[in-house]
């Protein structure tokens, strides 16, 4: 594997990562701060996408060889993934976000 395909998998690894964490944590803080993590976590996922974009367009075969960590990271860390967690978070988490 290339040093920018490892380099790129890292980041999906740590942007999804991260951002699950964002969402996690974002049921222990008050009203303001865990909305700021959830949408903090929703445009690091969305840098992500970006990020993809650019490498893939940069070298459209570069994409191809990372195939399975891709759709893992589509599945896992997208912006759309992140955006369906946010709307059904209490059945994710079991818990109820501070309204304030």
């Amino acid at each position: 594997m290339q040093i920018k395909k490892i380099g790129i998998l890292l980041l999906w690894i740590l942007q999804a990562g991260w951002s699950w964490y964002c969402f996690y944590r974002a049921q222990f803080y008050p009203y303001d701060e865990n909305y700021g993590l959830l949408i903090g976590g929703f445009l690091l996922s969305v840098a992500g996408l970006v990020a993809a974009v650019v490498y893939g367009w940069q070298k459209p075969r570069g994409l191809k060889g990372l195939g399975l960590p891709f759709i893992l990271w589509l599945l896992l860390g997208s912006p759309v993934t992140f955006l369906l967690a946010a709307l059904y978070y209490e059945v994710l988490f079991s818990a109820c976000l501070s309204t304030g």
